[in-house]
């Protein structure tokens, strides 16, 4: 016999804001003619390990981003600036990747350096 029990959450900026904090969004760019185009590729968490320091993704996130390109990453609005951007070169981070390759197979998990400085 099972017990259903009934429970509320509070959700509100106490819990979102940490998790605002950490997270970051990838852009890809893209141009058309004469103007710049940023599509959004995914998402990540900020983490660090001793020294260092880098962002926790998916594999089929970090796979659709070339090792030498430059992507956008994007923190969201529970920082001040609202939205804080940063362009990001990948052929100055190292990367490790635990995918293999298949659309919802696991482990789905990527590690992207971030340089220091």
């Amino acid at each position: 016999m099972s017990l259903q029990q009934e429970f509320t959450i509070k959700i509100d900026d106490t819990f979102t804001g940490p998790v605002c904090d950490y997270s970051v969004g990838f852009l890809k760019f893209g141009r058309e003619g004469n103007h710049e185009t940023a599509t959004p590729m995914g998402t990540g968490t900020f983490v660090k390990l001793g020294k260092l320091y880098g962002i926790l993704t998916a594999g089929h996130v970090l796979k659709e981003l070339e090792p030498n390109e430059t992507v956008g990453l994007v923190r969201f609005p529970s920082v001040q600036p609202a939205l804080q951007n940063r362009r990001l070169n990948l052929a100055h981070t190292k990367r490790v990747m635990d995918w293999n390759g298949k659309e919802c197979d696991a482990p789905d998990l990527a590690f992207v350096s971030i340089p220091d400085g």
